[in-house]
């Protein structure tokens, strides 16, 4: 059996052979892993994944909340927190491309 310091080393390396999921791939799009508060919004699950709906459609993002909630905790970088509410991302919005 791993430990958690190998379980850790072991799951950042195969993430460079990971296939991006669909919903992820907008999620990057949209937003970023925020260091502190000062840059950052806590947001929920539900939340986050809401507005990747509103953004893109509900036929495109068919992902579950506990499904996106388990990719973001994939995230690396990524800060949770634990709230009445639910589990808790620190993320940005990030900054658009102008339009041409």
């Amino acid at each position: 059996w791993f430990d958690d310091a190998e379980t850790r080393l072991i799951m950042d390396h195969n993430r460079c052979y990971q296939q991006e999921l669909p919903v992820l791939a907008y999620f990057n799009e949209q937003f970023e892993v925020a260091q502190d508060e000062s840059n950052g919004k806590w947001l929920s699950t539900a939340q986050l994944l809401t507005m990747l709906r509103k953004e893109y459609g509900t036929s495109v993002i068919k992902t579950s909340v506990q499904a996106f909630g388990r990719m973001l905790a994939n995230m690396a970088g990524m800060q949770r927190r634990r709230t009445f509410r639910g589990t808790e991302y620190l993320v940005r919005q990030s900054p658009r491309c102008p339009a041409a």
